[in-house]
Order: structure tokens, then C-alpha cells, then sequence
């Protein structure tokens, strides 16, 4: 027995470990990981867009945004999640949101920055801070945090689209505040969309810091800036959603971005402690996440947690893939730490 153990078996040490457990208080040094990191490694998770229609089918059944605040299936990682607390990822959460014709999701803002990237259907649009932004396929639609936002759908077919949500970062750092409708207070000044040309933009002083005031980004808008983007070393090209204002993130603690793989490409291999939430919004193909690997198609969603080497490749003819990622929140804080591999 070492002399350790010897005194952690005594009787005075339990007596004191009961006093200090009574205060509050837990002796560091019988922690195995006291200063080391977390030994579980986390998974891919992959959803393919044919295995979600039953359940979005469902849920347009039996849930109507009448008795509940947003109608939304959130993508849960077993690994993360509580009781009554599902959670996508350390830091973000997404989910699929459902919009039947007719219906209407009420106004409500929070402290959680928010994006809706359109899956399928037409005819809705999000309201934000009093500006209408129409929502088709591939579209993004911002709501960053602190913005009114509601939907309404006057079209004739269902809308799908991607909730993604900075919510457990929120949580984590005690930042997380909602407040429902009615709107009140005034809106900002800028009701319609001040950007009429990538080129221009409004000459008004706007912080680095603020989230873009260009809310509707379409999918026509990336397709063009894609075919106009250089390749890059492994066969890919990637575009960025930006804050027209100043070229930073569209929201400040996002990193959003497409990429379009070539076909038959492979991107070279990379390792990042930032976590992505990924969908194929166009082709098929393979990724491979460690020793994992994820066959996608059209509209598939996965999410890739942190510290794997990552690559992905373009099968049958280009792809193009949808990234969310907290890249950003790592890179502020001095934590990002990234390595790209040959």
C-alpha cells in the first residue's frame, strides 16, 4: 500500500472527507482526470434525408406550432445529451423545422444566434426584424441573436429546413435568454435590404463584431460565387457567407461556408478541434472521419465532432457540401487548432 493510500484509508481522512463534502468541497487530487482531458472519443453522427422522411411525416401529423413553440426534430448525439436536454454538439445544436402550408411559427427572439438553410419546398418566408425573407431550396436565411423572427408559409407544399443554433455554448456561459412575442421595442432602421450588389454596399458604420445585415442569402448567389472561386490544392473550392459590411463571419460566431468537391477528388486529409454540422446539398459521395466512414447523397446531414483526421470525396460527379462550423468561437479564443495532412 502506498503512503497515499494509507492516508486516504485512515479514519481522520474519512472524517475530514465528510466535513469538506458537507462544505462543498472535493479534494482535487482524487480525481484520475483532474488536469487531463476527456479519454471518450465522439462519433459521426449521419442521417440519411430518405430514413427522416417518416418521422418529419409524422411530426407534421401530430404537431401543430399552435400548442408548441417551433415544430422540430433536433439531432441528438446519446453521447452529449441529458434527460430533456438533447444536444448536436458541444457547442451547437440542429434540427430539422417543419412549415405546413397555412401555418405560421409566432415571433420570438434569444440571445442564440440561429440560421435556416431551406431543405425542401417553397412558398414560406422568415420575417426578420420586420423584413421579409423569401425561402427557397439551398437558400440561408440569418436570424442572428437579439433579432424578432417568425415564419409563414403561403405556398402549397410542406417547408423543410436545417435549424442550426450556438445554443449550448449559450448554456454553457449562462448567456441564454428568450423572449416571446409580441415584438416590442423599436426595430433597427434598416427594414429593407440595404444590399442591392455584392460590390456596394450602404455607407453606414457597422462594427467588425456585428452580424451582417444582409439576412436572405440564395442559393443562386452561391452557385455563381462557387463557379467564379478558385480551386484549391485537392481538388475543392469553398466560399464563405460574409458580413457584406466588413468581410468578416455573416455571424460573428459562425463559420459558414460551401464547398464544392470535383469529381473523383478526395480533399486532403485534415484534423480540427472545431465541430461541423455538414449537409450534401448537391451529389453524392464518401466521407471519411477517422476510422470512420459515411456514404451521403442529396440532403443528408452529419455532424463531425472534434479531433479527427477528416476528408471527403466527390463520387459519380461534383459535390457541393453546407458547413457549419464553431470554428470561429475556437479561433477567438487562441484554442484553434488545426492540421492538414498530404
Amino acid at each position: 500500500m502506498s503512503k497515499s493510500d494509507a492516508v486516504v484509508g485512515s479514519a481522520a481522512y474519512s472524517v475530514a472527507r465528510q466535513g469538506w463534502s458537507d462544505a462543498g468541497l472535493s479534494p482535487l487530487w482524487e480525481s484520475a482526470v483532474a488536469h487531463k482531458p476527456d479519454a471518450e472519443e465522439f462519433m459521426a453522427r449521419h442521417w440519411r434525408w430518405s430514413d427522416l422522411q417518416k418521422p418529419i411525416n409524422e411530426a407534421m401529423t401530430l404537431v401543430s406550432p399552435e400548442n408548441v413553440e417551433r415544430r422540430v426534430l433536433l439531432f441528438a448525439d446519446p453521447t452529449l445529451s441529458t434527460p430533456g436536454r438533447p444536444t448536436s454538439s458541444r457547442t451547437m445544436n440542429a434540427g430539422l423545422q417543419i412549415l405546413m402550408p397555412g401555418e405560421m411559427a409566432r415571433p420570438h427572439r434569444h440571445t442564440l444566434d440561429a440560421i435556416r438553410l431551406v431543405l425542401s419546398g417553397e412558398g414560406a418566408k422568415t420575417i426578420v426584424n420586420g423584413r421579409e425573407c423569401a425561402m427557397a431550396p439551398g437558400d440561408l436565411i440569418l436570424t442572428p441573436g437579439g433579432a424578432w423572427h417568425e415564419h409563414v408559409h403561403a405556398g402549397s407544399s410542406a417547408m423543410v429546413w436545417l435549424d442550426g443554433l450556438n445554443g449550448p455554448l449559450h448554456r454553457f456561459l449562462g448567456t441564454a435568454v428568450f423572449q416571446p412575442g409580441p415584438i416590442t421595442g423599436d426595430l433597427p432602421e434598416l427594414s429593407a435590404n440595404p444590399y442591392v450588389d455584392a460590390s456596394l454596399a450602404p455607407d453606414v458604420s457597422q462594427d467588425e463584431g456585428m452580424p451582417s445585415a444582409l439576412y436572405r442569402y440564395t442559393y443562386a448567389q452561391v452557385c455563381a460565387a462557387l463557379g467564379a472561386a478558385p480551386t484549391q490544392d485537392g481538388g475543392f473550392r469553398r466560399v464563405r457567407y460574409v458580413n457584406p459590411a466588413t468581410g468578416q463571419n455573416a455571424i460573428p460566431l459562425m463559420d459558414l461556408s460551401v464547398m464544392q468537391i470535383d469529381a473523383g477528388v478526395r480533399t486532403l486529409p485534415f484534423k480540427t478541434n472545431a465541430s461541423m454540422v455538414c449537409v450534401a446539398l448537391e451529389g453524392n459521395g464518401q466521407t471519411v472521419f477517422g476510422e470512420q466512414i459515411l456514404d451521403w447523397g442529396p440532403k443528408d446531414i452529419f455532424i463531425l465532432p472534434q479531433n479527427a483526421w477528416t476528408s471527403h470525396e466527390a463520387i459519380g460527379g461534383a459535390a457541393r457540401l453546407f458547413v457549419l462550423s464553431d470554428r470561429e468561437v475556437f479561433r477567438r479564443l487562441g484554442l484553434l487548432n488545426e492540421t492538414f495532412g498530404n
